[in-house]
């Protein structure tokens, strides 16, 4: 009797652990898949985020849509680039300074690469460059410039044996060619 009760016992308790361990990885696969697309989410935010601070010549052109998302920016690591005499009290602006100066401008292009990931590459100023991976596992790149002012990114990502496609719009700040009627 003795010996029966404890194999109910012990059986019980494996069973309870096949249990765990099946639901455990349920939830670790549900988990992978999760962070996979929150990983396509931030990198979209990201890239809106940097997109925010473009100076013009953002590719793809207006009515237009690509594979390819390029523009440029200000170059963060001149924090010297103002003139003197703009500081501590900027006025009057010396009418020489030009705050879009090419040589302070970096140029940002954000493309899927040949292994499915989300490539940034910035080119600086003198030729040299900055490559860096922003997600894994996409399928998919595309960035639609409809009217002026917007531009709607789209990344799909592969999770789980099936896509999933996020996508952002992005306000983009009023640039010398857009401003003109």
């Amino acid at each position: 009797m003795e010996a029966l009760l404890t194999a109910l016992l012990v059986g019980m308790a494996l069973a309870m652990v096949g249990t765990i361990a099946r639901d455990f990885n349920r939830v670790n696969a549900r988990s992978q898949t999760n962070d996979t697309s929150l990983e396509a989410l931030l990198t979209l935010h990201n890239v809106a985020t940097e997109l925010a601070q473009s100076t013009g010549n953002v590719s793809p052109a207006l009515n237009g849509s690509s594979a390819i998302l390029t523009f440029e920016r200000i170059d963060p690591t001149f924090p010297n680039r103002l003139p003197a005499t703009l500081l501590p009290n900027p006025d009057p602006t010396p009418a020489a300074w030009e705050p879009r100066d090419p040589a302070y401008l970096v140029s940002v292009r954000y493309s899927v690469n040949g292994v499915r990931q989300l490539q940034r590459r910035v080119d600086f100023p003198g030729g040299s460059f900055e490559e860096q991976v922003c997600a894994d596992n996409v399928v998919n790149f595309q960035a639609n410039h409809p009217h002026k002012g917007y531009l709607l990114l789209i990344i799909t990502v592969s999770q789980a044996q099936q896509n999933r496609t996020l996508s952002l719009p992005v306000t983009l700040p009023a640039v010398p060619a857009e401003l003109v009627p």
